[in-house]
């Protein structure tokens, strides 16, 4: 049986207490005034301390910063380690945080014993896991650890669905293309989940039978619709390929609706709007932000694909490229 902290902590203090007196007693005998005056001035804080310490009580050291220098629009609040006890998190603590999200727009992240929490305010859920199962890839202060191997509600896998124009951005502003889908040709779960950034893996698909077809972006630029006849075999760009997605409104654009954006980490020679995609979403990188710069929009997406490279490299998640065969 493992004794709780507190039990532990308040039997050696209290050992000291008793060995203190028979110890320090000599010494006392020799002390002149100015010396026991000042008795108290240590004893004082040396008390507080073990005080706090024995009881079990929770003591934080709060921090709080902003990202600006990177030109990430968004503040963190840093709650650390838990001194003392061995209990469940409180609610109260948990409801302080959560209050703590309303009242200062921030996101904020806890640790106790080995297990951690996020709460994200876009959504104010909470992800849960253990450090022993997770895969080390918190690069970000605003990144969620990432499980051993996909958990609830993952996988998320897609039926075919039509690849879309967007606005065009991805490509020619953040030299980052994208796969837009229709989000009505998406399982209900997808549109449940939080704004933010995903990975998995995708398929592309030739589309038969058509003819090349000039559709009209949003901005009134035109782009060609040609169903994936251009997709090369021997380019691998029919293969199943490793995927960062992002789900959500695009602040930094200041989009008002939801969109799915599939980056596909590979090098393709030629556009494939029209053509079909199949793709499944294995697990959440962080929440959307937005940002005062493109430079650290940009920034930022490429530290997501070297996480969805790695983690996607490893056993667990590879053996779900089956989903899509």
């Amino acid at each position: 049986m493992t004794l709780p902290k507190s039990t532990i902590a308040g039997a050696v203090l209290a050992i000291v207490a008793a060995v203190l007196p028979m110890v320090l007693a000599p010494l006392v005998a020799t002390w002149d005034q100015e010396m026991i005056l000042a008795l108290p001035v240590v004893a004082v804080p040396v008390a507080f301390f073990m005080k706090v310490f024995d009881s079990g009580q929770v003591m934080y050291n709060h921090v709080v910063y902003s990202e600006s220098s990177r030109g990430r629009d968004v503040a963190v609040s840093r709650i650390g380690t838990r001194w003392g006890g061995s209990g469940s998190e409180s609610a109260s603590t948990q409801a302080e945080a959560e209050a703590e999200i309303e009242a200062d727009d921030t996101y904020i992240s806890w640790w106790k014993d080995d297990l951690s929490w996020r709460l994200v305010l876009e959504s104010k859920s909470i992800h849960s896991s253990n450090h022993k199962d997770e895969i080390q890839m918190t690069v970000r202060d605003v990144d969620v650890p990432i499980p051993e191997a996909p958990k609830g509600p993952y996988p998320i896998t897609t039926t075919c669905c039509d690849v879309i124009c967007g606005f065009g951005r991805g490509s020619s502003e953040l030299g980052i293309p994208t796969a837009n889908v229709p989000m009505t040709q998406l399982p209900e779960l997808v549109n449940k989940l939080e704004l933010g950034v995903y990975f998995g893996y995708a398929r592309l698909s030739v589309v038969d039978g058509k003819e090349d077809e000039e559709i009209e972006r949003q901005d009134g630029r035109g782009v060609t619709y040609n169903y994936g006849k251009h997709l090369e075999e021997s380019n691998g760009d029919l293969e199943i390929l490793p995927v960062v997605l992002s789900v959500g409104k695009n602040p930094f654009y200041n989009n008002d609706y939801k969109t799915v954006e599939i980056h596909i980490l590979h090098d393709f020679h030629h556009t494939f709007y029209g053509a079909k995609i199949k793709f499944n979403i294995l697990g959440y990188i962080r929440p959307e932000l937005n940002y005062t710069t493109k430079e650290a929009l940009i920034e930022d997406i490429n530290t997501d694909i070297d996480i969805a490279r790695q983690v996607l490299d490893t056993e667990h998640y590879r053996s779900h490229m089956a989903d899509l065969i």
